[in-house]
């Protein structure tokens, strides 16, 4: 590959080969610079080529097979040598080795050809016709190492008896030998052991049209031209390219692709402007589309059920570098509807542009269905345990409002509006407590929503603990709290309630009959998360007990139905955290929930 560089006509006028830059455009290959020596070499002025298609030196003669070896090339972006057929401005033909080479940005993109001209015709015809005077020997030897040995290809000639006859410098290289070791030696001096190995002939490999090998780690690819001459014998013109990096390509990608291919979920990839360009088998079996049916087309518009303002608001986010998660309904090819979770990633260049998209779709239709059993069943237990906590601290504000309100009763005829206005602040207050409270139970429900929102540790924490303090300590309970009353973490505050509830009452339960039950609470900040533990020196856990914990409806309770702690991980996974559970049996279990942190800024002060 190489990169972008400056034409400067004082470096690129001394060479001996035509330089031309044109535009990376199939239907308009205008050149658009070109050095002395192209002028040189085709009796062409400025005005004749610059702005024109470079095609012009074909003529007529456009049939060549070394043109679609230039097309192929130029649609696949690679580099690429041939010799053709070309005509001067006079309309003398001449040969010429054209070698192309695509020019990049530091971002990757195309953005121009540049073509090395090499005028080879007395080569050729030397090659062709045997000459047989000293000075056009000297000639020809000339021109191959001024042209030849500036090629990074291994090029060899070889007699009919397999004898070379010379070779270029990228071949004298690949040997490590100096050219009087290399030069009327025979080919199975240096290759009959190496292919003798591989089950390889050298007829196999330098007398075939083309071939590939691989000596040690490298694979290398040779093509092989006859040449007749009437004054010589036949001779072979070969030449060998190192296509290691193609090759470790090829593999990788093949790889890739295996690997994805075996994914359970569906896996697309789209172009920058979202246009599908491959899809994997979970795909096809997903959403029942064929690889054919879907290439091509735009991924919103072939088989996703969203508003127009929707699609907006979603190629804003992934456009701008960012991704975008979601779960809505959508439908198969054959119309079925089903619930469907995917995230879109953009692939981003050096540049910082999004350069492709990755999308990755879920069919989650049975597993939301499945959570909705799961939480149906702990709706009932949660709500018993809320409501046995509820009951004492709700009893707390109606009492003191009780009590404030007969005190009204029987003095506020004497008060002043300062006196009657404190009691009313009161009442004020034990009422706002009864709506927190309350608001709780509303936090009870099966709704699949989630939605994650900044909450201050100190605050919540201290709040749910006044909720279930009272139960707890009627069982002999001892809670203990350490946080740091800075820290703030994204979560559902419903959820996290829910969540709280199943541990406490867990652990509750794994310190009946336990010297000194203490449960204790701990919030900190461990680097981009916020880990919220819940430890108790109950009873502990055996190692099968802990690989079976997260399964639904297994449980080791003789009462219990076994889906909290299902519950638990579910609901952390959809606030984006993980769940980590450690225990030893006699000694206790600690639950760690790790949730990523949000960073408080001055505004939150």
């Amino acid at each position: 590959m190489i990169y972008e560089f400056e034409f400067r006509d004082e470096i690129l006028d001394v060479l001996p080969v035509g330089v031309t830059v044109t535009r990376p455009n199939l239907e308009d290959n205008v050149i658009i610079y070109a050095n002395k020596a192209f002028f040189e070499i085709t009796g062409y002025e400025k005005g004749d080529v610059l702005q024109k298609d470079c095609r012009f030196l074909q003529g007529t003669d456009r049939n060549q097979e070394g043109i679609k070896v230039i097309k192929e090339s130029l649609l696949s972006k690679k580099p690429c040598q041939v010799v053709l057929r070309n005509y001067r401005k006079n309309g003398e033909l001449f040969w010429n080795r054209v070698t192309i080479s695509p020019v990049f940005n530091k971002a990757g993109d195309l953005i121009y050809y540049v073509g090395i001209q090499q005028d080879v015709t007395s080569e050729i015809l030397a090659m062709e016709e045997a000459k047989s005077s000293r000075e056009k020997l000297i000639s020809i030897a000339k021109e191959w190492r001024m042209t030849v040995d500036s090629i990074p290809d291994m090029i060899l000639l070889t007699d009919a008896n397999k004898c070379i006859l010379r070779c270029n410098w990228a071949f004298k290289d690949f040997l490590r030998l100096p050219y009087d070791r290399i030069v009327n030696r025979k080919l199975e001096d240096f290759f009959s052991s190496v292919f003798l190995l591989k089950g390889l002939s050298l007829d196999d490999v330098f007398y075939s049209a083309s071939k590939e090998f691989k000596i040690g780690d490298n694979f290398y690819e040779i093509r092989n031209y006859r040449i007749e001459s009437k004054e010589r014998n036949t001779e072979w013109l070969h030449v060998i390219r190192d296509i290691s990096r193609e090759k470790a390509h090829q593999i990788e990608m093949k790889r890739l692709e295996t690997a994805i291919n075996h994914i359970s979920e569906a896996i697309l990839i789209a172009d920058k402007n979202g246009t599908i360009q491959q899809v994997n088998s979970a795909f096809e079996r997903i959403t029942l589309f064929k690889k054919e049916e879907v290439i091509g087309r735009h991924h919103f518009a072939t088989f996703w059920d969203i508003s127009p303002k929707e699609k907006k608001q979603v190629y804003e986010k992934v456009s701008s570098g960012e991704s975008w998660n979601g779960v809505f309904e959508t439908r198969k090819k054959t119309g079925e509807k089903y619930l469907e979770e995917m995230s879109i990633s953009p692939v981003l260049d050096d540049s910082g542009n999004v350069i492709n998209y990755v999308i990755v779709k879920r069919d989650v239709t049975f597993q939301r269905k499945f959570n909705d059993i799961i939480s149906a069943i702990n709706l009932a237990e949660n709500m018993g345990y809320a409501f046995m906590a509820l009951r004492h601290e709700i009893g707390n504000p109606v009492n003191t409002m009780k009590t404030t309100l007969k005190v009204m009763e029987k003095s506020i005829e004497s008060w002043e509006k300062e006196k009657i206005l404190e009691y009313v602040k009161r009442l004020s207050g034990e009422l706002s407590r009864i709506e927190y409270l309350l608001s709780i139970l509303r936090s009870f429900r099966l709704s699949d929503e989630i939605r994650r929102k900044p909450i201050e540790a100190k605050e919540f924490f201290t709040r749910f603990l006044g909720m279930i303090e009272e139960e707890l300590k009627s069982k002999g309970i001892k809670i203990k709290l350490h946080l740091d009353g800075k820290i703030k973490f994204l979560g559902d505050e419903s959820a996290l309630h829910q969540v709280m509830l199943n541990l406490f009452s867990n652990a509750s339960d794994a310190l009946e009959g336990r010297e000194q039950p203490t449960i204790t609470l701990k919030v900190a900040k461990t680097g981009s998360f916020v880990e919220i533990s819940v430890a108790d020196n109950g009873i502990g856990m055996t190692e099968e007990q802990k690989e079976n914990i997260f399964k639904p409806f297994w449980t080791t309770k003789p009462k219990g139905r076994g889906i909290g702690l299902a519950l638990v991980k579910n609901m952390v996974s959809r606030m984006f955290g993980n769940v980590e559970v450690e225990s030893e049996v006699g000694k206790g279990t600690v639950v760690k929930i790790l949730l990523e942190a949000y960073e408080v800024k001055d505004i939150d002060r």
